[in-house]
């Protein structure tokens, strides 16, 4: 049998530093704020016209606190391109 200790990761020993430390990518001073409905059967048009339904009614309630519009897919994707 193999040795498993070897295989385990190490972890790091330091801690973080504070909040307050840290500083922001975008200085900007802007929020995204990414509202999502998961649909486990997207072949059905119900549970999609449902799925729609609801981001709207959450977009018509932010109304006039948060501007939320659709954005491309690819936009949102963290791996580097």
């Amino acid at each position: 049998m193999p040795d498993a200790v070897a295989a385990q990761p190490r972890l790091r020993s330091s801690t973080l530093p504070a909040a307050s430390e840290f500083k922001p990518l975008d200085t900007s001073g802007a929020f995204t704020l990414q509202a999502a409905v998961t649909v486990l059967d997207a072949s059905k048009p119900e549970v999609v016209s449902r799925a729609t339904s609801e981001l709207l009614q959450f977009k018509e309630t932010m109304k006039g606190v948060v501007d939320m519009r659709v954005v491309e897919r690819l936009a949102l994707d963290t791996r580097v391109k």
